[in-house]
């Protein structure tokens, strides 16, 4: 299984859209950590445990709330299928205050595996910067909309679609062909896929470094 690291609790980050943040004060010199690069801004946010702490962070100044949403945004986690379906309300609304679908680099839906089905990822095609997706045990999946998730995201690295039984090499097709960043593969489990996909898969993927199939690593 490919380890993700997906780890920032969505919890009320859907609420964030319509907060308003401080206006810059430009008749007052601005602080030392007002004259901050951007990068090192933004690796003092990355360091912060709490989302409560970026959340309070966001109230400062539209800087600030740039930076604090990017991060909390990147690895959402989903405890509960009510959590996820805030976040798609969020990434389909068309009065967001920030983009939230460029936002969000690494999925994991294995802990509402249960819930998830075809309709339900169909909005997922919106994010087109996804890293990392691991879908292990959503059973209810096919290869539809797994396919338009896949032909919208060529920056994906790691891929996980273990014990998905619905899918076929229609999906591994679209990631021999559009993926070229794609480093590791599980699909453990995933019977309807022959060596029709993987062999294409092999010859165009050249940094593909990690492929597991049933209990075998290649």
């Amino acid at each position: 299984m490919i380890n993700d690291d997906s780890q920032t609790s969505i919890g009320d980050l859907t609420s964030f859209r319509n907060m308003t943040v401080s206006p810059s004060q430009s008749t007052q010199p601005l602080s030392p950590i007002h004259r901050l690069p951007p990068e090192l801004l933004i690796a003092i946010f990355s360091k912060l445990a709490s989302p409560v702490d970026l959340r309070a962070c966001m109230l400062v100044t539209k800087q600030w709330a740039h930076f604090s949403v990017e991060l909390l945004w990147q690895r959402p986690y989903f405890a509960e299928f009510k959590k996820y379906q805030a976040m798609v309300a969020a990434l389909l609304s068309d009065h967001a205050f920030f983009n939230y679908p460029q936002l969000i680099r690494r999925l994991n839906l294995s802990f509402i595996a249960d819930k998830v089905n075809d309709g339900s990822l169909t909005s997922l095609t919106r994010c087109t910067r996804l890293e990392r997706l691991t879908l292990t045990n959503c059973s209810g999946l096919t290869d539809s909309p797994l396919k338009d998730i896949l032909e919208a995201n060529p920056r994906i690295q790691a891929l996980d679609l273990s014990q998905l039984e619905n899918i076929t090499d229609e999906s591994m097709l679209v990631v021999a062909d559009n993926c070229p960043r794609l480093q590791g593969l599980n699909l453990a489990g995933c019977k309807g896929v022959t060596d029709g996909s993987l062999i294409p898969l092999s010859n165009n993927r050249r940094l593909l470094r990690r492929v597991s199939l049933r209990a075998y690593h290649y």
